[in-house]
């Protein structure tokens, strides 16, 4: 059996983030995996969840469809493309730019399942490389390649008790820890959530200057640090500006020197 379709859908009005989600849903090979409602939530849902397919509203505060699918094919493992948008398919012909598909709001079921049909075959017939690189020629390479990322300033967390994701800012972040083989983020409200990745790919994303591995366990914000208490055997505490409290082994204080300075 064919693994299903992991869909991210990204539009500034809930009642269409909700109609395509229930159209979406009445297809038993397709998963839901995320909702944005700006292009920046989108972006960073994009990055977090990894879907196979991105549904990209073509107007949303921030960066529009168009450029939330130009940082969402810079991915390592990029999803394929479905714009929906209110054009009309001549007006939407303008546009110098296409992707693997397009649904005209509101959307009609059968062109949805026309569109999960294509996606769908694509992939069976390994065909999923070629509507991708059809995507990117058609995105333009001038268009794709000129800007880097953007720096991580955000998060998307999942809620144990909801299962909903909430993007939140890296500042409100105080830590990042690992236990029972799923990772958490603690925030500066006192709420712990769950999320995706685990500690060493966090590593590898998050900004170095503010976010340091202190504990095989541990990865920490360090502009939330504000006492260092002594412990056992070149050991410390970090004292955070909640009160809180995480280890700093004594295998990482020579690089929680180097970023802090210690006078």
């Amino acid at each position: 059996m064919e693994p299903r379709l992991r869909c991210l859908i990204a539009d500034d009005e809930a009642p269409a983030r909700q109609r395509l989600r229930k159209l979406l849903e009445v297809h038993p090979a397709v998963e839901v995996v995320g909702e944005a409602a700006t292009g920046m939530e989108a972006i960073m849902m994009g990055r977090e969840l990894r879907p196979d397919v991105a549904f990209l509203d073509i107007k949303m505060p921030g960066p529009g469809g168009l450029e939330v699918a130009r940082q969402l094919l810079q991915h390592a493992t990029p999803p394929m493309i479905v714009f929906v948008t209110a054009f009309s398919e001549h007006a939407l012909e303008a546009f110098d730019v296409e992707a693997v598909d397009y649904l005209v709001k509101p959307v009609r079921m059968d062109r949805l399942a026309r569109t999960l049909d294509r996606l769908s075959s694509a992939r069976s017939e390994g065909r999923w490389q070629q509507l991708l690189a059809e995507t990117l020629r058609r995105l333009g390479p001038g268009e794709i390649a000129p800007a880097a990322p953007a720096p991580l300033e955000q998060i998307a967390l999942k809620d144990r008790e909801t299962g909903e994701r909430e993007v939140v800012r890296l500042e409100d972040v105080e830590w990042f820890t690992s236990r029972d083989e799923k990772t958490y983020a603690r925030t500066r409200d006192g709420q712990e959530r769950e999320l995706a990745h685990s500690l060493v790919k966090l590593e590898a994303m998050l900004p170095g200057d503010r976010f340091l591995r202190t504990h095989r366990a541990y990865l920490v914000n360090v502009r939330r640090v504000i006492r260092l208490v002594p412990w056992f055997h070149g050991a410390y505490n970090l004292v955070l500006e909640s009160g809180q409290e995480v280890p700093l082994s004594r295998n990482y204080v020579a690089a929680f020197q180097e970023k802090v300075r210690w006078l």
